[in-house]
């Protein structure tokens, strides 16, 4: 079984948490509107590349709850996620310092029969690390 981590840090069963899980910062509903809204309104003919720079963007404010939305008009718009789109998530819930989240995508990559390379493993390695779960990372 896959394990998480609980809002105080220590690691847990999947399942057995809230679905955000973690404290941190977090957007409020506004805001979370707001940003669903500038993702719809970006031009119809947006290819897979603009969503990449999206979810870069997210990882370098570490944006981590704007990951679904990003996923969603995806979705929307019938843009298949891809690895590169799975790496980037990743390396959002990385940079955020949420590496239960990381872990959990790139499970799902697997899940979905995406083949994760040395950047999904590596972003889901310095998540641990940098979160002092050096032992999970070594897993």
């Amino acid at each position: 079984m896959v394990s998480s981590q609980k809002d105080d840090g220590a690691w847990q069963e999947k399942g057995k948490r809230s679905e955000r899980g973690g404290s941190g910062p977090r957007q409020d509903d506004d805001d979370g509107v707001r940003f669903s809204q500038t993702l719809a309104a970006m031009p119809k003919n947006s290819g897979p590349g603009v969503f990449t720079s999206v979810l870069a963007k997210c990882a370098k404010e570490r944006r981590w709850w704007d990951v679904d939305a990003v996923f969603a008009e995806m979705t929307v718009r019938g843009i298949k996620p891809n690895r590169i789109h799975l790496n980037a998530a990743i390396n959002v819930f990385a940079k955020a310092r949420r590496p239960q989240k990381a872990e959990e995508w790139l499970i799902w990559m697997q899940d979905n029969d995406i083949k994760p390379n040395e950047v999904s493993y590596n972003s889901v390695i310095n998540a641990c690390a940098q979160t002092g779960f050096v032992e999970r990372a070594e897993m």
